[in-house]
């Protein structure tokens, strides 16, 4: 017998629940992690409040896991490998290492999969939302790809933020975003300071935020203290005109900044975003 565990699941809107469930058996190819640590995401949120959205229901199962709910979620989160799968050789992965987890879920046989693209797998869902288990869990089994190690200076409740980081780091990737250049940040939630602390390791020197929140105003205050030689200028789109200030503040003629990052998704953002963004930028 495998035994059972504690799981917090979500059974539907605004009904979540810690059950008892089994502990999943350990696959060839997956690792088993214990997790420690794990994030409250802004979609796990929607779901509790307005789902289910993304998550599968049982008139409309998720495609690739067959799962509906009630599910186990959860899916930014770090633990502690307890146990290697037949077929997971103890090279790269050793049982007692911290790790982090990619959480996306991919057949790995579709076109998408096969061009290295497995984020966008015409079955794909996400570990914590479209079934298989989640973070939010005695142990987790994951496939082997998705398990990568943290390095020894970074503990685990750091680690649960990398997947909220990579979404930063995916979008100055996308961007193109250079140092020398101008950014305005839509939104200091936490994947608008996710963005702030990537811009800043990168290098970026004028970095505009948008936030009408008292408390996200001063973390990114906060993150801008500690780098002094960046200039970071938080502006509240409740007392000043954000496109209009945007504009006046970065160089070269009064043309706006060279990157806007909308991370509030809201339409205002959006208009904010377009309105700012200089004549030939990105955004």
């Amino acid at each position: 017998m495998a035994g059972s565990m504690k799981a917090l699941r979500y059974h539907g809107q605004k009904d979540l629940r810690v059950d008892s469930v089994p502990i999943p058996e350990l696959q060839s190819g997956q690792v088993k992690v214990k997790p420690e640590w794990c994030g409250i995401c802004g979609t796990d949120l929607h779901e509790y409040i307005a789902g289910p959205i993304l998550i599968p229901t049982a008139e409309k199962p998720h495609r690739l896991t067959g799962c509906s709910l009630p599910l186990i979620i959860g899916h930014e989160f770090a633990g502690e490998i307890v146990e290697l799968g037949p077929g997971v050789e103890p090279r790269r992965l050793k049982v007692g290492m911290k790790v982090c987890i990619e959480p996306t879920l991919f057949d790995d046989n579709c076109p998408p999969c096969l061009d290295r693209r497995r984020n966008c797998c015409d079955k794909g869902g996400f570990f914590g939302l479209s079934g298989w288990g989640g973070g939010f869990s005695e142990y987790a089994c994951l496939k082997e790809k998705v398990v990568h190690p943290l390095p020894d200076n970074v503990p685990t409740h750091i680690g649960a933020l990398v997947e909220p980081l990579s979404v930063g780091w995916h979008a100055l990737k996308a961007s193109d975003h250079s140092p020398e250049q101008s950014a305005l940040i839509v939104g200091a939630g936490p994947i608008g300071l996710a963005v702030l602390l990537c811009l800043i390791a990168r290098g970026c020197r004028q970095i505009l935020i948008s936030e009408v929140s008292p408390q996200r105003i001063k973390h990114a205050l906060d993150i801008a203290a500690a780098c002094p030689e960046v200039e970071v200028i938080v502006l509240d789109p409740s007392k000043s005109d954000v496109v209009a200030k945007s504009k006046q503040l970065c160089s070269e003629g009064n043309q706006g900044p060279n990157v806007v990052y909308d991370c509030a998704g809201v339409q205002q953002s959006i208009e904010t975003a377009i309105g700012a963004v200089r004549k030939g930028g990105t955004g």
